[in-house]
């Protein structure tokens, strides 16, 4: 089955991160609530096949997967869904005062300069998106590191590597 196939089969709501196989499954909520604060899954939310790969290791950190147009910042359809779920996840109670910090990531396709302006746009984006939604952003960050902290080292151009992330500073 090819990964269209596998996408297709999803559905439409699920098929936002079929970029990666692994990470076929936009998070909820609850689960954004969880890797960025500590919050308890509900019970139907608590199964290793309902979380999958989702879950990052790093507490206070959540990944987001979006897909970019090649060479832009500006946010897909697809994209604004998974920032619809983290958005309520960062208007719940446990997120009031947080400092945050949402870092943009590229392959290491092009070149250092060019990439780093990229993941900082990308970023930006994330971040203008959650202001235009209602969200203070007065407490975030954001950085564009480029390809400097490359997910997948053994393949620097995988679509794994091109990615924002959120962070709890505190």
């Amino acid at each position: 089955m090819n990964l269209f196939a596998k996408c297709s089969s999803l559905g439409v709501a699920l098929a936002i991160l079929c970029v990666l196989p692994a990470m076929a499954e936009s998070k909820t909520p609850a689960q954004f609530r969880n890797e960025l604060f500590g919050t308890p899954l509900p019970p139907d939310e608590v199964s290793p096949s309902r979380l999958g790969d989702l879950t990052d290791a790093r507490a206070g950190t959540t990944t987001l997967y979006l897909e970019f147009p090649n060479m832009s910042a500006e946010l897909s359809a697809d994209a604004r869904d998974v920032l619809a779920n983290l958005l309520i996840a960062l208007k719940s109670p446990e997120a009031k005062g947080r400092r945050l910090e949402i870092s943009g990531h590229t392959s290491q396709t092009g070149g250092v300069t060019y990439n780093r302006a990229l993941s900082q746009r990308r970023a930006e984006a994330v971040r203008q998106y959650m202001e235009r939604n209602n969200l203070p952003t007065d407490n975030f960050s954001v950085i564009g590191y480029g390809f400097d902290k490359l997910l997948n080292k053994s393949d620097p151009t995988a679509a794994k590597n091109r990615r924002v992330e959120v962070r709890v500073l505190d």
